[in-house]
């Protein structure tokens, strides 16, 4: 199973190490979870987890964050850009996410946004969970 995070997702790992968002990561870095993100979507990630506001929720100076992120983004196939599919969604930045998802063959779409991505993912056969679902089935498996 692939898996693309929205970055809502990256966000709330940084603000807690004790969630289902940060366990995500986890397991990503130890190749339990197989990830995949395009560059774009990684610049997104770093910009906006590296917030002072975020920062200072998860008690991480930038170093550390971006320590962090490096590793899980060396963990993650990389994602090449061959179909377009934008608009996809009401939100630019919901396309991004999705056409990520579509060209890595993904097959779930991790976000604490499903109203917003679940239409427009499931048209490509996409599954939209949240973190707690995700990992939830992770552990039904196991």
């Amino acid at each position: 199973m692939r898996v693309v995070l929205d970055t809502n997702v990256v966000v709330s790992a940084i603000r807690s190490t004790h969630g289902a968002s940060a366990k995500l990561l986890l397991m990503i870095l130890d190749g339990a979870l197989d990830a995949a993100a395009r560059l774009a979507l990684a610049l997104e990630y770093e910009a906006v987890a590296l917030r002072p506001e975020h920062l200072a929720a998860g008690e991480l100076d930038e170093r550390s964050a971006r320590l962090l992120l490096d590793a899980v983004l060396g963990c993650m196939a990389p994602v090449t850009p061959n179909l377009k599919l934008r608009p996809a969604s009401a939100d630019p930045m919901d396309d991004m996410v999705i056409e990520a998802a579509v060209n890595a063959t993904a097959d779930i779409l991790v976000s604490s946004d499903l109203r917003h991505l679940a239409e427009p993912a499931g048209r490509w056969g996409i599954r939209v969970v949240t973190p707690d679902v995700l990992l939830s089935e992770l552990e039904t498996i196991s």
